[in-house]
């Protein structure tokens, strides 16, 4: 049977005017207006483990001149909920591990931002602005046999208990790349001859079938904690649940986020294209909507340093608030580390890749949590070993010198896939040109593919016009040694070494 954990009436005669705060008109026979930009409202119960928040909302909205509504639900500070609404609608929105609070208060906020009064709208004598019309929120709990995902169902002690053991073991790791680097270091850490089935599941897709199975029937799931309800939901399982929270140092690029306007995907390179979000940058994005030359585009942020400076501040504030959230719900310290460590060690190549020292640092925390033997986890942190995409997104000098980083130096090259290092102004007018070396990426694909002869020819023909691309000279030194061209490896060896003296790397070679 369906249970009511916490409820609200809206309408007069109903429990809602000690529950509400802003955004709220006074209450109406049997519901209550959303008012201006936001409302909120509290939820009072004790266990909100595996509940759905239930509302009943009704936009108002009238054609041609206000179709939709727009509204985002967030549920102590985490957004569950994300819709254009032409009429009305029930929604039945399952919390997150991040929206359910240890203390008996859920706080809930809407954001309506097409409120519109009835005199602007329809010439009626109101000027409240409207948004959305509410009867009531519950938060229920299905009648589910495995309502904690944490806790198995009571058992009947009248019965004995049979213990099952598993087949095998079976861990899922769910989430962004940064749990698929995890789930990637996972597997050098067991043994060569381990039968222990580990599996990425990225949480950004919409789960299919096997994938709920893979779940559900897990030992042990390594689940990411983010801000926001990510797209595959929340899957149920009986398995162990290790949290880790997202980690990010985005502020360190503010304008990160959007991707280049003619970005698309290419396989060759990056399946989300040569300039996604992560390497985006929404300033140069308006710089080439308005048709400026990559020069002026150059000299136009170079001298953006004060706004930049401002919104970078912000931003710190704001997400290292967030993640002080994600660690406390998983019990650790990134942002801390963050704090303590920003201007003298490198943590991020950009907004959402971490370096392989810190994401090391994060494996050893969970793996440790999920018993790995300290010595194994310790030999594996000491490799340092990359599970990220190596590719950097360049940092404006007014960040770099605002936040005294010691490792960014004006003349610092940043790595761009494998074309090699680039300064921030090159970068910038790269961008700008929407420039990236295909034919490089293609003969690169190649190699992957093992279509070795093709490759070497591709690559080759690519080569002049990736005069830094030292990691693809030293891949070719590596074939051609192979295929009994040595005079043609050394050489390339050698150009490599040239081209990256301080490549650790190419010396051992």
């Amino acid at each position: 049977m369906d249970e009511t954990v916490a409820h609200v009436t809206f309408g007069s005669g109903g429990n809602a005017d000690s529950l509400v705060g802003t955004g709220w008109s006074p209450a109406e026979v049997d519901f209550r207006w959303m008012i201006d930009a936001v409302s909120e409202f509290w939820l009072d119960g004790r266990d909100f483990d595996s509940c759905l928040l239930a509302l009943d909302l009704h936009p108002y909205v009238e054609a041609p001149a206000r179709p939709a509504q727009r509204v985002v639900i967030k549920v102590e500070g985490t957004e569950v909920y994300r819709a254009e609404l032409s009429g009305p609608a029930t929604c039945d929105i399952p919390l997150p591990l991040m929206a359910r609070p240890a203390t008996g208060r859920i706080h809930v906020t809407i954001e309506h931002p097409d409120a519109i009064s009835p005199m602007d709208l329809a010439g009626q004598n109101d000027q409240r602005r409207l948004a959305f019309a509410i009867r009531e929120a519950r938060l229920h709990r299905p009648d589910a046999p495995d309502r904690n995902r944490d806790a198995m169902p009571a058992e009947d002690l009248s019965a004995p208990a049979v213990i099952v053991e598993p087949a095998r073991l079976s861990t899922v790791f769910v989430g962004n790349c940064q749990m698929g680097a995890l789930c990637s270091l996972y597997r050098r850490l067991l043994p060569s001859d381990s039968d222990h089935d580990v599996t990425y599941v990225a949480s950004y897709q919409d789960a299919t079938e096997d994938v709920r199975q893979a779940v559900a029937n897990a030992t042990a799931v390594v689940q990411q904690v983010l801000n926001f309800v990510p797209r595959i939901g929340d899957l149920a399982t009986k398995a162990k649940v290790y949290l880790v929270p997202h980690a990010s140092a985005v502020f360190l690029w503010p304008y990160a986020g959007s991707p280049h306007p003619l970005n698309r995907p290419e396989p060759t390179i990056e399946q989300s294209g040569p300039y996604n979000a992560e390497l985006g940058d929404s300033f140069l994005n308006r710089m080439i909507a308005a048709g400026a030359s990559p020069a002026s585009a150059v000299a136009d942020y170079l001298a953006a340093d004060t706004s930049t400076v401002r919104r970078a501040e912000r931003m710190m504030e704001l997400h290292l608030q967030s993640q002080r959230q994600r660690d406390a719900a998983c019990d650790m310290q990134i942002a801390d580390r963050i704090e303590a460590q920003l201007q003298t060690t490198r943590l991020f190549r950009s907004p959402n890749h971490p370096e392989p020292a810190m994401v090391c640092w994060i494996a050893g925390e969970v793996f440790a949590r999920m018993g790995e033997h300290p010595a194994a986890i310790a030999r594996l942190i000491a490799s340092q070993p990359d599970a990220l995409p190596a590719t950097e997104t360049p940092m404006h000098p007014a960040i770099v010198r605002h936040f005294g980083l010691t490792y960014a130096p004006p003349d610092r090259h940043y790595r761009y896939f494998d074309e090699g290092g680039f300064t921030f102004v090159e970068y910038v007018g790269r961008y700008m040109r929407y420039e990236w070396n295909a034919l490089l990426a293609e003969g690169l694909s190649l190699l992957r593919q093992n279509q070795t002869d093709l490759a070497i020819a591709k690559l080759e023909k690519a080569l002049p016009t990736a005069p830094r691309s030292a990691t693809v000279r030293m891949a070719l030194a590596e074939i051609l040694a192979g295929s009994g061209r040595l005079r043609d490896a050394i050489e390339y060896a050698c150009q490599a070494v040239e081209i990256e003296p301080e490549n650790s790397a190419f010396i051992k070679r």
